[in-house]
């Protein structure tokens, strides 16, 4: 049996609420408030000159392998395994980690965002790669949708920033916020 509108909300939001014969499942919170969370963005336009991609597979939520032609992301074109800037998401189970909380969920909507297939836009920032030679970048879905504000507008990723690339910080910084305030993701289930 699962939770009625109300209960899953008040569970949801962190509320001490007994009910009885009530399965809460934290992916209804999510989909129900992810409308709200991507509501009242910063609305950060891609760059003219950003960098046409296409997705090969999303790594986890934080990661993404692409195919693109040479361009200011991709010196040298190709497939590239692509680190977004400005966030850090939940860890998938794996070889070089434990499942974090959320952190599946994080990946499954990096995905639902970056499918296989689909078209990203990339643009990089002060440094183009990290201590690791990973590829750093800002991505933006094909209609404009700035995926790192994105997934952590919705509780699905921490803002994190290595200086000297903190370009889009503040529109992040505010995405966290609000996250944090309506108690989204990380924020209400973690």
């Amino acid at each position: 049996m699962r939770c009625g509108p109300l209960a899953a909300a008040l569970l949801a939001a962190g509320a001490p609420v007994l009910v009885a014969g009530c399965a809460y499942d934290p992916a209804d919170a999510f989909a129900s408030a992810e409308a709200v969370a991507t509501t009242d963005l910063a609305g950060v336009a891609p760059p003219d000159d950003a960098q046409p991609v296409e997705v090969v597979r999303v790594v986890d939520g934080d990661t993404v392998v692409v195919d693109g032609d040479p361009g200011p992301v991709l010196p040298d074109g190709g497939e590239t395994r692509v680190r977004l800037l400005l966030v850090d998401t939940p860890e998938v189970d794996g070889p070089n980690a434990e499942e974090e909380c959320l952190g599946p969920e994080a990946s499954a909507y990096a995905e639902e965002l970056m499918p296989p297939g689909s078209r990203l836009l990339l643009a990089p920032d002060e440094e183009l790669l990290d201590d690791f030679d990973r590829t750093l970048a800002y991505a933006w879905t094909e209609d404009g949708r700035f995926v790192n504000e994105l997934l952590v507008a919705n509780g699905l990723a921490y803002a994190v920033v290595f200086p000297p690339n903190d370009e889009h910080i503040e529109a992040v910084l505010d995405a966290e916020d609000r996250a944090r305030t309506a108690r989204l993701g990380v924020w209400g289930s973690c």
